[in-house]
């Protein structure tokens, strides 16, 4: 059960599942969704990396 502090939010909750994208991150920003690019992106600070996914 997901909870919801924004009211707003709750119709595009209806079916959503949370899904874990990735796990071990000791400092990671995001994620960002780009909608022309149809993908979800985070970064791992430390490593300079930026993962993503469609």
């Amino acid at each position: 059960m997901n909870q919801v502090f924004d009211a707003r939010l709750q119709p595009m909750l209806q079916d959503a599942q949370l899904e874990r994208l990735c796990n071990g991150a000791t400092w990671s920003e995001g994620p960002v969704w780009l909608r022309e690019d149809d993908c979800v992106l985070w970064s791992a600070i430390p490593n300079k990396a930026i993962w993503g996914r469609n």
